[in-house]
C-alpha cells in the first residue's frame, strides 16, 4: 500500500476531528453539576464556548467565596 496508508490515516483523523468537533462540547472549568446542566439543556455542542464556561466557573467560585464568608461571619458573631 506503500503512501497511500498515510493518506488513509488523514483522511481518518480529519474525519474525527470533525466528529469531535460537532459532538463533544467545550466543557473545561465546568464542574460535573454544570455538565450535567448542560448535557440535559441541548445546546449543540458546536455552539459551546471557553468564554462562557469561564463565566459559569467565575459565578460558582463567587457564589462560594460570598457562601464562604457568610458562614464564617455568622460563627463569628
Amino acid at each position: 500500500m506503500g503512501t497511500n496508508v498515510g493518506y488513509f490515516y488523514f483522511v481518518l483523523t480529519l474525519a474525527l476531528v470533525i466528529l469531535t468537533i460537532i459532538f463533544v462540547p467545550e466543557r473545561a472549568r465546568l464542574k460535573l453539576e454544570h455538565i450535567d446542566d448542560y448535557f440535559e439543556s441541548k445546546v449543540p455542542a458546536w455552539k459551546a464556548s471557553i468564554g462562557r464556561n469561564k463565566e459559569i466557573a467565575e459565578e460558582n467560585i463567587l457564589g462560594v467565596h460570598a457562601d464562604g464568608m457568610l458562614h464564617g461571619t455568622k460563627q463569628v458573631h
